[in-house]
């Protein structure tokens, strides 16, 4: 599966890089994700959890679920920006989600 995480401050991390579990922790505004019936798909949330078939956006109660079960886990923190920065990020990913 490929996915790119993308961070407030301009930076990409994507599956070639490395794991999921090796990707910077904080500052993530979306994520996106191949996906068999669209290609692609975005991942918005307050919390990116790591699950066998991929990246998932969740609130606090999601975390907290998600940590009290077992198995190795990796949480992404997001991060609030105004909306131009916010746009101008999520835009980028959505032309990149092809190349995925």
């Amino acid at each position: 599966m490929g996915w790119k995480i993308y961070y407030a401050d301009g930076k990409v991390y994507c599956n070639n890089d490395g794991s999921p579990y090796e990707a910077p922790g904080l500052g993530v505004v979306v994520i996106i994700q191949t996906c068999k019936v669209q290609g692609f798909r975005t991942v918005k949330g307050d919390y990116y959890i790591y699950q066998t078939w991929g990246w998932e956006g969740c609130d606090i109660f999601g975390l907290w679920d998600y940590l009290a079960g077992t198995g190795t886990k990796t949480v992404k923190f997001g991060r609030t920006l105004d909306n131009a920065d916010f746009e101008r990020i999520y835009n980028q990913a959505l032309a990149e989600g092809k190349s995925i």
